[in-house]
């Protein structure tokens, strides 16, 4: 796939993926060995065995598809997808495609997310395939509705709900990024396993000082490192789609305070923001409708 040049989409989206022949997104970028291996001149290409992990970033409004894929990717046990990249160019050929197997998500980001910045930010993962095989571009034409959705869509703001905290938790201005990762084994007969469970980097928010209260007091009560039995519960994705990730047994690690001019008609005004740092010691994952 990185051996061919195309003329790049405007709007970033061109490679086109399908999970168990379901259209599941697109990806605005893909790096890794496995999608940059040689190409096979024959019609059914070269089997690769071999778990090498792809990077690629996504909008954050997918279809129900990639979410799935997610759940499955970090459930208990691991469920793996097979599927197809294909990389699309600006009128909508497919230039080549790579077929997966067996490909578990080991890796999602979610951006940094600031609600006074509106933006397209994007969602950023890596995932191991168990086998790649690179061919010659098949399969049906992509649809029009398809090459519509190249466009980025619709996104819900944030919602991140702590135990106890939803008046803080709504006047929340900005999230720091927040990666989950796993690191997964090949055990017998190819079944894959957990090697250690699920970590997360810490849940950073930001909001006004004197809407954080909740939080301050939360701290105030806790000793140095104890956790409490709150859990965040952080949903992104389409209006209609409600993915989240769950962080369970959360702890404050540090509350920092910085003073931010506020622009606007007459004097400029100084407001103080908090900025909270919170650990979690177990994460997971869930998808529920919206209503």
């Amino acid at each position: 796939m990185a051996g061919h040049t195309a003329k790049r989409s405007e709007l970033g989206n061109k490679y086109l993926l399908e999970l168990g022949g379901d259209y599941a997104g697109w990806l605005a970028d893909l790096s890794g060995r496995a999608a940059c291996g040689d190409i096979e001149t024959g019609p059914t290409g070269r089997l690769r065995s071999r778990r090498d992990e792809l990077a690629a970033t996504t909008d954050l409004a997918m279809p129900p598809a990639f979410f799935r894929w997610l759940l499955g990717s970090f459930s208990e046990p691991l469920r793996g997808e097979d599927g197809v990249i294909a990389l699309v160019d600006a009128d909508g050929g497919r230039l080549s495609q790579m077929h997966f197997s067996g490909a578990v998500v080991t890796a999602l980001t979610v951006p940094v997310l600031d609600v006074r910045r509106p933006g397209q930010p994007k969602l950023a993962l890596k995932f191991s395939p168990s086998a790649t095989r690179q061919s010659v571009p098949r399969g049906p034409p992509i649809a029009p509705a398809v090459l519509e959705r190249r466009r980025p869509a619709l996104t819900s703001e944030p919602q991140l709900e702590i135990d106890g905290l939803a008046e803080e938790c709504s006047n929340i201005r900005r999230y720091e990024a927040l990666t989950v990762a796993q690191a997964i084994a090949v055990g017998p007969a190819g079944a894959l396993t957990r090697a250690r469970p699920l970590v997360a980097t810490p849940l950073i928010v930001t909001l006004p000082e004197s809407k954080a209260r909740g939080f301050i007091l939360w701290a105030d009560r806790l000793s140095p490192g104890a956790t409490s039995q709150r859990t965040a519960t952080l949903t992104i994705g389409p209006p209609q789609l409600g993915f989240s990730v769950v962080l369970h047994n959360l702890r404050i690690g540090k509350i920092r305070y910085e003073d931010t001019t506020l622009d606007g008609e007459g004097t400029a005004r100084l407001r103080r923001d908090a900025t909270i740092e919170m650990s979690a010691t177990r994460v997971s994952f869930c998808m529920l409708p919206r209503e």
